[in-house]
Parts: C-alpha cells; structure tokens; sequence
C-alpha cells in the first residue's frame, strides 16, 4: 500500500499512468491465488513510459516500499485495446 500511496504522490500522473482496477484477492478459482492478497491493474500509454517511469528520480524512493512490502509479485504487461 506504501509503493502504492508513493506511485500516486506524484509519479504517475507525470507519466499519464492510471489505475484502472484494483481489489483484494478474494479467492482462486483455477490456479494458487493464495500467494496474492491484491490484484491491481494499471494503464500505461505505452511501455517506453513504464520503463521512462523506472528512470525517474523519485522513483527508487517508491520501488523501496515496493521491494520491502512484497513477498510474490507477478508483473504482465499486455498489448491491446483497453478503454481508455
């Protein structure tokens, strides 16, 4: 929650990044969802500004939280048409 509230201080709105859904896992139904506790889905115009993002000055003070508050961790990154 801490990499979180750090992301949303600032970053990634100078990025034009938005969360476009989050929840806390409820329960799995194919697969061990039992190692999440959260899922979230966030929106990138493409990924040169996600890895633009990782670059940013500010950004190592968020990834601490990040790399501190997370045991299991699963990044995709997709391609399509999602709505804006």
């Amino acid at each position: 929650m801490r990499y979180g509230a750090a992301l949303f201080d600032g970053i990634l709105d100078s990025v034009g990044a938005k969360l476009v859904f989050s929840e806390p896992v409820a329960a799995g139904v194919i697969g061990d969802a039992t190692d999440y506790d959260m899922v979230a889905i966030m929106q990138y115009p493409n990924i040169q500004v996600f890895l633009e993002m990782t670059s940013l000055p500010t950004y190592p003070q968020a990834a601490i939280h990040r790399d501190a508050g997370l045991a299991h961790q699963l990044l995709i990154c997709c391609s399509g048409n999602a709505p804006s």
